[in-house]
């Protein structure tokens, strides 16, 4: 049984490599010291609706170490999901990795999720990688609540049908996109919220029936995505986190916040932030 990965949900198909087609060795000797063997599926394989390639990858004792899945059209189309990969130990998968379609990709803000197995088949870690910055959570962690999104993506969600609101200076709120998780650089040392910013805040924190935790925020940052600068509104208690080692030196982290609009810029409240590499 093979396990296609979701960050929130898997698919699950029954798979025992069997094709009509004979597999080609493609490299004689990989990366683990062995062969790879390619099998490339035809049209009427009843996997063909999942997949169209599956490249194998052993070790010098031939034991398999690797498994890439190159995934159907509509796979693609349907989830995002380009490639999924999955990693061997000891004859057990201990990871699976999901390369994203371009497409997606550029509306998630990352390329690979990772998903990390402990030795009863349980994920215990999540990954995520824009390709430069990998950030890692534990499975249970409330961050995971928070959907991946490019914040230009999200910006434009946001804003999509709200030009009056946009034009009247009037707060803009999205049920759907009210709160999710991206790369960014801290640019600038905290300063202290005005009397508008903290209005802005409570509004958001009246919207989720929570508007006490308005009082958790008095600072602000500068952070920045795809070259533009957003203002995010910082918790108290995560300031003395908001420096090396906890950010990188160009201060990169993954960010979890709540998301608003008024009049024409979007506003942050962070809520946690996840380390990189």
């Amino acid at each position: 049984m093979k396990k296609f990965f979701s960050i929130s949900f898997f698919y699950i198909f029954f798979l025992n490599l069997i094709f009509s087609a004979e597999p080609k060795t493609i490299n004689q000797n990989n990366e683990y010291n062995g062969i790879t063997l390619e099998y490339n599926l035809s049209t009427d394989e009843p996997q063909y609706k999942q997949f169209t390639k599956v490249q194998v990858f052993y070790d010098n004792s031939k034991s398999k170490r690797k498994e890439i899945y190159y995934l159907s059209e509509t796979l693609q189309k349907n989830n995002g999901y380009l490639t999924q990969t999955n990693i061997f130990n000891e004859g057990k998968i201990v990871e699976y990795v999901v390369q994203l379609t371009e497409e997606e990709a550029a509306k998630k803000g990352v390329s690979i999720l990772i998903e990390k197995m402990d030795a009863n088949n349980t994920c215990y870690s999540l990954g995520f990688s824009n390709g430069k910055l990998t950030a890692y959570t534990s499975s249970d962690s409330f961050m995971n609540n928070y959907q991946l999104f490019a914040l230009d993506y999200l910006e434009n969600q946001i804003y999509s049908s709200e030009n009056d609101k946009k034009q009247n200076n009037q707060y803009i709120l999205s049920a759907k996109y009210f709160k999710a998780r991206t790369f960014v650089k801290i640019k600038s040392p905290t300063t202290d919220m005005s009397k508008k910013d903290k209005e802005i805040v409570y509004y958001y924190s009246k919207f989720l029936n929570d508007p006490d935790k308005a009082s958790l925020y008095n600072k602000k940052i500068k952070v920045e995505s795809n070259g533009k600068q957003y203002t995010a509104f910082v918790q108290d208690s995560l300031i003395p986190y908001l420096k090396t080692p906890y950010l990188t030196e160009d201060g990169d982290c993954l960010l979890a916040y709540g998301v608003l609009g008024y009049a024409d810029e979007l506003f942050l409240i962070a809520i946690d932030f996840a380390e990189v590499h």
